[in-house]
């Protein structure tokens, strides 16, 4: 894996593909600049990639920012999945919700959900997100149960703007752990 040179990792593009979301991913050149991956790699990471939008657009209850998480064995099995929201048992009352201040005290990531609720080793295994990579509190985490691949969606100038330092940190984190993290560009 050569060092990224231009802030967050393997930025991936992938050309065609069956998403639903085909109109959010872009689809253009990814072999090259960062060498080929299958047709098959990419058809599975399109097809997680949005199981990841569907559970955060479906059940996170968050106004603002509808995470997704999915993560996969080695053979494309479903392992876990989780959204951003409150812990079990907390009250997700709508004031909380549009407080952004005091509802950042509450939340509890889409990857974190993902991983705590996977109750089995997740050594070798991909983690999909949606609609951004995992910020530098996930990626530690991420890091830390052994997770090998992260596929995303590349953030947005506005998610750069709020979240762009936490998602260079994540990103040296996931380099000097060797971690791979592919972002699928989104079409403008």
């Amino acid at each position: 894996m050569s060092k990224p040179t231009s802030g967050l990792s393997k930025k991936v593009e992938v050309r065609g593909g069956q998403s639903k979301n085909s109109s959010i991913i872009d689809t253009a050149a990814f072999e090259k600049n960062h060498g080929s991956l299958s047709f098959t790699t990419k058809k599975w990471d399109l097809r997680f990639l949005d199981l990841a939008y569907y559970i955060g657009s479906s059940w996170s209850k968050d106004p603002s920012t509808k995470v997704g998480a999915v993560i996969t064995d080695e053979k494309n099995r479903i392992i876990s999945i989780g959204f951003n929201g409150f812990p079990r048992n907390v009250e997700d009352k709508p004031s909380r919700l549009r407080n952004r201040k005091e509802k950042y005290k509450f939340v509890v990531h889409g990857e974190i959900n993902a991983i705590v609720f996977a109750k089995q080793d997740l050594t070798g295994a991909t983690l999909y997100t949606w609609p951004f990579p995992p910020c530098a509190d996930c990626a530690g985490i991420i890091i830390q149960s052994g997770i090998k691949r992260v596929v995303s969606t590349m953030p947005t100038k506005g998610m750069i703007k709020r979240w762009g330092e936490s998602f260079e940190i994540a990103d040296i984190m996931f380099w000097e752990a060797r971690i791979y993290q592919y972002l699928y560009p989104r079409i403008p």
